[in-house]
């Protein structure tokens, strides 16, 4: 892309089936901002393990903005000004990533400090995209999920990362080798018309886990956006509707970022409950 103003940022979350049956509060958080040339997208997923993982992944969603703006100066090199060839900027990419999870795990103890608990109980998967003028980027921790979107198709970004067992994953936490599990990559910006950032809660539906292939409705939602035939609470009333409890229980946490074509007199389509 050749300008960062056309870019539109949205972000929704929704308690799964079972932590509304149990009146638990939602562990997912996401967050996406589109401002002064720089736009990204972030989805949490808070441990499931933890009672109190909600407030990690919500901090770390906060506190992304606040760790992008600081390497600001070293974005505009890597994704602005292609100056350099794609394997020196991947790698300049890759010191930024690492930059931001110490960042979050930085946050991560405040909040541990904040609560009197164990670092642990506020532990989180990551997925985000950056978008520059000319890269875009992502990082990932987990089993969170990126999908881009060019015309009528979309792809996963990065694989999900699973461990040892098909009910393992990673996190970001506080250890002595917090970027072990940090997967990153950049794709030319104007390849993408829209990026999502969602949690396992929505991957069940639009990840095939055999193949890694993603849902065709994805690109379908896109054009959507783009043609302004859906606004935030379409997307609101879909991450909330009943047909995803037939195949997960899971949390839901969506953040996306799309580049609006509807021409100026056209109106968005207002949604009806």
């Amino acid at each position: 892309m050749k300008t960062q103003s056309i870019w539109r940022p949205g972000a929704a979350t929704c308690a799964g089936s079972r932590h509304r049956t149990e009146k638990s509060p939602c562990q997912d958080a996401a967050r996406a901002r589109s401002s002064r040339g720089r736009s990204w997208a972030l989805v949490t997923d808070g441990r499931g393990s933890s009672a109190h993982s909600q407030h990690g992944a919500k901090d770390a969603a906060k506190d992304f903005d606040y760790a992008v703006r600081g390497v600001e100066s070293q974005l505009v090199h890597c994704l602005d000004n292609p100056a350099e060839s794609f394997v020196e900027h991947l790698s300049k990419w890759r010191i930024i990533s690492e930059i931001l999870v110490a960042a979050l795990v930085n946050s991560q103890r405040r909040t541990a400090e904040i609560h009197g608990r164990p670092v642990a109980d506020f532990e989180y998967t990551l997925a985000a995209v950056v978008i520059g003028k000319h890269y875009g980027a992502v990082l990932q921790i987990g089993d969170s999920c990126i999908a881009l979107v060019k015309a009528d198709r979309s792809r996963l970004a990065l694989l999900p990362d699973r461990g040892e067992y098909d009910n393992e994953t990673h996190f970001v936490e506080n250890s002595g080798t917090p970027f072990a599990h940090l997967r990153v990559d950049l794709f030319p910006a104007e390849d993408v018309t829209a990026a999502f950032c969602f949690t396992d809660g929505l991957s069940s539906k639009w990840v095939d886990n055999r193949t890694h292939e993603t849902a065709g409705g994805i690109a379908q939602i896109a054009e959507n956006l783009a043609r302004g035939e859906w606004n935030h609470g379409h997307i609101e009333a879909y991450i909330r509707h009943e047909f995803w409890s037939a195949t997960s229980d899971d949390d839901r946490g969506l953040a996306y970022l799309f580049v609006e074509r509807r021409s100026q007199n056209q109106r968005v389509q207002p949604y009806a409950k």
